[in-house]
Formats: C-alpha cells, sequence, structure tokens
C-alpha cells in the first residue's frame, strides 16, 4: 500500500521531498547514490522489519533510451549480474516498441554465498503521470521464500538526460538473515 500511495507525480515529488537525506539533490555533476534502511512497520498488532532502499542517478540519456533497457528483461542478466536469463517464458510481452510496455514479468536468479539462491519473478508495471514515468515491480513468487519483495523506479526528464529513482521494499522471511538487517 505504501507503494500504491506515492504512485502519482504529486504523491511522489512529495515523498523525494520529505526524504531529502535519501534523495539529496541531484543533476549531470552528481553522483549516484544508494542509501538502505532498516524500517519498523506496523500491520494489525505485528510489527515488521523491513530494508528500505533509496537509489538515485542522473542518467544522460533519452528518456526513451532508459525506458527500453528497463522494459528488457532480455538485457536483465547482464545488466544486474545475474546467474541465469530473467526472460520469463511464454509471458504475455509484446508491444510496438519496448519504451512502451505497460506490463511484464522476469525472473530473478543469484547465486549468494551463505544464503539461499535467490530465485523469484516479479511482475512489472508501467505508466506515466504528468510527465513522470513509473515502473512498478511487485513480487510474483518466491521459489526459495527467502522474502517478499516490491519497488518502484521513476524517470523524471531533466535537460541533458534522466533523473532515475527508485524505492524499495524488502521482507525477509528468514528470521536468521532478519537479525542482521536489511
Amino acid at each position: 500500500g505504501r507503494l500504491t500511495a506515492i504512485s502519482t507525480a504529486k504523491a511522489w515529488k512529495d515523498f523525494v521531498a520529505k526524504n531529502s537525506e535519501f534523495f539529496p539533490h541531484i543533476d549531470k555533476n552528481s553522483k549516484s547514490s544508494v542509501k538502505v534502511e532498516r524500517t519498523m512497520v506496523t500491520i494489525e498488532k505485528d510489527v515488521l522489519t523491513v530494508g528500505t532502499g533509496y537509489r538515485q542517478a542522473f542518467i544522460s540519456a533519452e528518456p526513451e533510451k532508459v525506458k527500453e533497457i528497463l522494459n528488457s528483461p532480455e538485457r536483465f542478466q547482464k545488466l544486474y549480474g545475474l546467474d541465469e536469463p530473467a526472460v520469463v517464458p511464454n509471458s504475455e510481452f509484446a508491444a510496438a516498441k519496448k519504451s512502451e510496455v505497460p506490463e511484464f514479468k522476469a525472473r530473478i536468479y543469484k547465486k549468494i554465498p551463505v544464503l539461499p539462491d535467490q530465485d523469484y519473478t516479479l511482475h512489472y508495471t508501467n505508466k506515466v503521470d504528468e510527465g513522470l514515468w513509473f515502473q512498478r515491480a511487485k513480487m510474483l513468487d518466491d521459489k526459495t521464500k527467502f522474502a517478499i519483495r516490491d519497488n518502484l523506479k521513476t524517470l523524471e526528464p531533466v535537460d541533458g538526460g534522466v533523473i532515475f529513482r527508485e524505492f524499495s521494499m524488502v521482507y525477509v522471511l528468514r528470521w536468521y538473515v532478519r537479525f542482521f538487517g536489511p
């Protein structure tokens, strides 16, 4: 629900402004930033520890090119350093232009030392609101039952490129991993 609530241009801009310690001013001369924190979330009477991540970067590229890359699971293995291809066979993934794909699925498989291999599928949806492009990646399935994941990426066109921002939430289902933090 938290990501749905900030999935409009106005709500997202308010969220970024209220979280300037995680989303500091950025322009074409800024370095990218990644920050992760432990967040306590109360659902009914349960208090859960959720890892929240904040990432932003200035990308010197046309917005359509960045959208095309973010909508191309066939590029995810190389882009994200995955151990297997991310394309989900027989998924509904067809459009005239990859920058306009409204939704698709991608499998994320990564071997991790000490922890169980990460093997999950995300459902991606795209939308535009007041010129701000949103991509939501919700957990569809986790073969290892390791974590529940949800994230929201945005692209904001600016002079000379786009500002890419991402807000992610992860709830680790394994108690011994939660113990060590996000």
